[in-house]
């Protein structure tokens, strides 16, 4: 029997778990950590962090609440 691990590179489909993006999470959860990396990036700086997401700083401080952040 063939699995696609046994297929080369070049012809093997591009697998979602292979491409970073997250498998079976919910879209609170994605967002969550959408939220958790982009304010890793920005040294916590919550204003920043909320003008990369697209959304207002009051938005993102009840996130902030509603994930115990």
């Amino acid at each position: 029997e063939l699995s696609l691990k046994d297929l080369p590179d070049n012809v093997r489909p591009k697998l979602p778990e292979a491409t970073g993006f997250p498998v079976g999470i919910t879209m609170k959860e994605l967002e969550e950590q959408a939220i958790r990396k982009t304010l890793e990036q920005v040294g916590g700086n919550r204003k920043k962090a909320a003008e990369i997401l697209d959304i207002g700083l009051r938005t993102m401080h009840r996130k902030l609440r509603e994930y115990g952040m």
